[in-house]
């Protein structure tokens, strides 16, 4: 078992290796838009954001794995089953790589008959420009989500901010390679997207093969312990958060989308950036939350509630803080706007009024949400997200009819404000010991 000592050092080593990661991710990922308004045209800055949106959706095809995989192998490290442990990680990487090497040879043949340009809305670029872009876009996110599992695996091994520190680093140098040869590449959306993906791409898997050579050697991935005895086990504790994982994409992911088909690609522009720049907070508050995880599992496993119960009440009052940078952040928007976005785009301030609101109910309820997943207790999470997800496409078109660009939030914040509650109680009876029936499933 870890020791007592070992988990509190832990703690203390990913909220500083978060600190510093989140800082990275946060300079590349404003660079990032810097650059991008000073060599994008409007509608290709749109495209580019709604079509970007949309590859999210094919981390539905990791199914759950990265989660479900960070919660067995914490356990198994925890028990020192140090050769399982390996089994375990050398077989998620087999079957990622098998699955989205499958996703990217279907996609190639479909992506054929997609008309792009009315999926989009967009006006006067070409539809082959987005299928060339596409193409090399999914070749990427399916590339990324295999060499992305150094993430998951990081967490279980109470090292966290290491895989975080891995993708900001590489991140942040491919903006910056952006940053130097922008102006020398063509305008398009294919070259503008290999100048910066390409070496990011590059990038983590080179950290990512150095991390495994060196600190995760002995649980390092090799094609000698892959066990497909252990695939039904794997799946079947990847399921739930596979499940989940879907509704989350159908909700968050597909607001760009619409927003491009009804109002425009120019509009989705102003709407992804907005989402970006109240972001950030979310970047911080994400660097406090994130060791929990791993660590709540550690310590329920040894039934240790009173830990879990001050790690709570920290994570809140660090929300208070962010809530006051987020009122902070819709008052100041028009220095942001000078700043940041050189006054090309200004912000829409009922829609930033709107998103800085769901942010707060988001980030509150990611508190509950962390600890339900590191007891692994989803299915009331289940059962939120599917309703969520079955009622957010229909009830997002009427309102963006109604309301126009702030129309998507209105749900968000609507389900967000009754999941906050719902986590919050079950959490409350978890930490009491007086969980029953669906609470303590």
């Amino acid at each position: 078992m870890i020791a007592e000592k070992a988990l509190q050092n832990a703690i203390k080593f990913n909220t500083i290796g978060l600190v510093v990661s989140k800082l990275i991710g946060a300079i590349a990922g404003l660079l990032f838009v810097t650059i991008s308004i000073q060599h994008l045209d409007p509608e290709r800055l749109g495209v580019w954001f709604a079509v970007t949106s949309l590859f999210a959706w094919f981390s539905l095809f990791d199914i759950g794995l990265g989660n479900g995989l960070r919660n067995k192998l914490s356990g198994l490290i925890q028990e020192n089953k140090i050769e399982e442990a390996r089994e375990y990680v050398s077989t998620a990487y087999a079957l990622v790589s098998i699955i989205f090497l499958i996703v990217f040879v279907v996609y190639v043949l479909l992506n054929q008959i997609i008309d792009w340009s009315s999926i989009i809305n967009s006006h006067y670029i070409l539809n082959s420009e987005i299928a060339r872009f596409s193409i090399y876009l999914c070749a990427v996110v399916c590339l990324k989500f295999i060499v992305q599992l150094i993430v998951p695996i990081s967490a279980a091994m109470q090292m966290v901010a290491i895989g975080n520190l891995i993708e900001s680093v590489s991140r942040l140098v491919a903006v910056l390679i952006l940053y130097a040869y922008s102006e020398k590449v063509q305008v398009d959306l294919l070259s503008y997207g290999m100048l910066f993906f390409s070496p990011y791409l590059f990038l983590l898997f080179i950290f990512s093969i150095t991390i495994f050579v060196t600190k995760f050697r002995n649980i390092s991935p090799s094609i000698s312990r892959v066990r497909t005895r252990i695939l039904p086990e794997l799946f079947s504790f990847s399921s739930i958060f596979f499940i989940i994982q879907v509704c989350g994409i159908v909700v968050y992911q597909s607001n760009v989308i619409l927003v491009s088909n009804q109002l425009g690609p120019q509009v989705a522009g102003e709407f992804s950036i907005t989402f970006q720049y109240v972001s950030y907070v979310i970047m911080i508050f994400t660097m406090f939350l994130t060791p929990y995880w791993s660590a709540i599992t550690a310590y329920y496993t040894k039934n240790d509630l009173g830990w879990i119960k001050n790690g709570v009440l920290k994570l809140e009052r660090i929300w208070f803080v962010m809530f006051a940078i987020l009122i902070s952040m819709v008052l100041l928007n028009d220095v942001a706007e000078y700043i940041w976005l050189k006054n090309k785009i200004t912000f829409n301030l009922s829609l930033l009024a709107y998103v800085a609101l769901y942010t707060a109910l988001f980030m509150y309820g990611s508190i509950y949400v962390t600890v339900l997943n590191g007891v692994s207790k989803l299915q009331v999470q289940f059962y939120v997200s599917v309703i969520s997800a079955i009622v957010h496409i229909p009830l997002s078109l009427v309102f963006i009819k109604l309301y126009g660009i702030v129309g998507p939030i209105i749900p968000l914040v609507i389900y967000t404000s009754i999941s906050v509650g719902l986590y919050k109680y079950q959490s409350k009876l978890i930490l009491e010991g007086k969980e029953f029936g669906l609470w303590n499933a």
